[in-house]
Formats: structure tokens, sequence, C-alpha cells
């Protein structure tokens, strides 16, 4: 009886005719989906033209070398939000979108884009994900897919559209941005986002992206650029406080101030934000007292008075509240 020749391993050839560009984004199409032998030719092709970029090889890496020599054994655990990906803690726990393939495999998911809401997901302890651990949650936070994004598919895929809502992704059209900020050229980044979009209509997921790439660039410029710094921060400002993430936007709109004084508009955003925010924190610690939920409105009272502490109510109120929840406890 004859045996059967052995099974030969795949050959993978790059798709001809893309440009680099496209050629990167099919790459991370095809490792969403598992495909890692046709992500590797593409990748491959893509560095032939391109052989500095560090995202690639980044993802070959994550290809060739096994998880546990990519990341370290240490991990902590966390529940899958509705419409988070890979990508998402990717991006939030490791500082990068990129990682999700790496990040895939080191919880032996072959798929990253077929996970759901729900699962456990081992957080690798890396330098960056211990620092977000331990940092205050509006510090870091973790962005779903939102409304209008889509997930990279191929196009033409439907099962891929449909799984949309559980896949990565990278905000339609901003491939490029979030490459330039995955290496690190932040300046660029924002320059492209500047050229590309308008800075007062993006979408949630876009504006995480505008972040890192504004907050980054105003480090570099600080000290050469003041006022350029300024502006990148005020921008960073805005878009912290449309995602109500407030007591960023508080210091990222004092930073912005603090770094140009000449920078009118810097100063009246910071201005109004203090006034706006500790004027709410005041109306919530006298809902909270009228409500007899005393520590809340003590707690709200404090806050108020970190933001201004001149507050014409706060200190009168809180001093009142602290009274009356020492007699009840007397009482007690």
């Amino acid at each position: 009886m004859t045996e059967p020749p052995p099974e030969t391993a795949p050959q993978y050839v790059a798709e001809p005719g893309l440009k680099p560009q496209q050629r990167i984004e099919r790459a991370i199409k095809h490792l969403e989906k598992g495909e890692a032998g046709q992500a590797k030719a593409e990748l491959e092709a893509y560095l032939a033209v391109v052989p500095s970029s560090k995202v690639a090889q980044d993802l070959l890496r994550q290809i060739d070398v096994p998880s546990s020599e990519y990341y370290p054994a240490a991990s902590r655990d966390i529940t899958l939000g509705a419409g988070d990906s890979f990508s998402v803690l990717a991006q939030k726990y490791l500082g990068s979108y990129y990682q999700f393939y790496a990040l895939a495999k080191y919880n032996g998911v072959a798929v990253p884009r077929d996970v759901s809401a729900g699962r456990k997901i081992h957080i690798p302890l890396t330098p960056r994900a211990r620092q977000v651990f331990e940092a205050p949650p509006e510090s870091f936070p973790i962005t779903g897919a939102a409304p209008g994004m889509i997930s990279e598919t191929v196009p033409g895929d439907t099962a891929g559209e449909a799984a949309g809502a559980a896949s990565p992704a990278i905000p339609s059209g901003w491939s490029l941005v979030a490459g330039l900020i995955a290496e690190g050229k932040y300046e660029p980044a924002a320059q492209e986002i500047e050229r590309s979009s308008r800075l007062d209509a993006l979408t949630k997921e876009q504006r995480q992206l505008g972040i890192s790439a504004y907050s980054n660039s105003a480090d570099t410029l600080a000290a050469k650029d003041p006022a350029r710094a300024s502006a990148r921060l005020l921008q960073v400002g805005k878009w912290q406080a449309a995602d109500h993430n407030d007591a960023a936007a508080l210091g990222t709109l004092q930073k912005s101030a603090a770094l140009d004084p000449g920078n009118a508009a810097a100063q009246k955003a910071y201005a109004d934000f203090k006034t706006n925010l500790a004027d709410t924190y005041h109306k919530e610690a006298s809902a909270a007292f009228r409500q007899q939920d005393l520590d809340r409105a003590i707690t709200l009272w404090e806050k108020t008075l970190v933001i201004d502490p001149n507050h014409k109510f706060a200190q009168a109120n809180l001093n009142q509240a602290r009274e009356l929840k020492a007699k009840l406890e007397k009482l007690h």
C-alpha cells in the first residue's frame, strides 16, 4: 500500500499591485482574522519597500515570537466590556493598537476579532500595564468601537462587517494616524489629523487617537515652542471635556494656560472650565445634602474647594455637612 505524500505547508504570496499603505492595512486585516501566514507575506513585502517601519517589524515579531517571550509571564485579569476588543485593550494597557495580535495569542485566541463581551482577558504586566492599573481610571480610558466605526475587514467580507461590534478597530481612514502614533511620530500624526479632519467633529475613538498625538506632541514642543504646545494642549483639553473626562480636562487646560500666558483662548478655556466644574460639583453636593447623603455631599464640596478655594458657598456648606454628620454619629 502506497503512503500518501506528506502534506506541504501552504505557500503564501503577497497580493500584487498594492500600494504600501494598502499592503500594511491588508496585513492587519489578515491578522484580525487569524491569517498569520498571509499577513506575514504582506508584511515582508511591505518591509521590502519601507524597511524602517517599526509597526511592520513589530507585527512580524508578534507572528514569529511566542507570546511567552513577547510578554512577561505575570498578568492581571480583566473582563472584556461591550464594544471592547483586543486592539482597544492593547492601546490602553500596552500603549499600541497594533499589539492586538500578540495580546490575542497571549490569551490563546486564534482569531482576534472573534472575541465577545464577558470574556476574561489576561493583561501581561508590562511597565505600561502596571502604570495603567495603578492610575485613576479616568487617566487611561478604554474606548470601544464608537458609532460609525467599522472593523478592519477586507472589502466585500460581509462576515467581517457583521462582526464589527466585536472587532478592533482603528477608525476608518485613520490607519495612517494610528501608524504614526505607534511609531512615536506624534507631531506628523497631529499634522495629519489637522489636515484631514474637523477637530470639533471627531468621534470618540478618533478623539482618543487625537489626544495621544497632541499630548505627546505638546510634551516634545514644550521647551522649544511653548506657544504651540499650549495650543496642542488646549485642543486635548477640549476633547477630554467632550468625553466627560473632567479631571483630566482640568489638568490639561491648566497646563495649556501655564505654558503660554499670552494664549487668551487657553486662559479663558481654563478659567471657564474651572468655574463651571466647581459649580457642577457644588450643585451635586447640594443635591446630595438634601437627600441626606452626607458622605457624598462632603466629598463633592471638598472637590469643589480643591478647584476653587474661594468658592462663594462651598466652604460654609461643607462645614455644615461635617457638623451634621458628627452630630448624627454621636446619636448612634
